[in-house]
């Protein structure tokens, strides 16, 4: 959902931002707020907040954003993950976590 939209900086820099959110009826426990620029929609920010627990809530800052793939290397499997083996069954300690939303 569209909520807003803003200017960052001052005169003759300025930057607008737009603001979504997913804010809807009968979502009751957690809203993810996330705030872009206009132009290439970069994030600049996101929240998450728990409605229920405040505590819970995390806030990322973007910066330094940079358009397109530095270094594709960093999507190479690391050396001392190329030899794990793959359990077709979750662990039983995965299984009782519990999700905080």
């Amino acid at each position: 959902t569209f909520e807003d939209e803003y200017e960052l900086g001052g005169p003759g820099e300025r930057v607008v931002v737009d603001r979504w959110s997913d804010r809807i009826p009968g979502r009751s426990r957690e809203t993810w707020v996330g705030e872009f620029s206009l132009g290439n929609c970069y994030p600049i920010t996101q929240f998450v907040l728990d409605q229920q627990d405040f505590n819970n809530t995390a806030i990322t800052n973007f910066y330094d954003i940079v358009q397109g793939v530095v270094n594709p290397d960093d999507f190479n499997i690391p050396q001392a993950c190329q030899n794990a083996t793959f359990l077709p069954e979750i662990p039983r300690e995965a299984r009782a976590a519990r999700s905080l939303y």
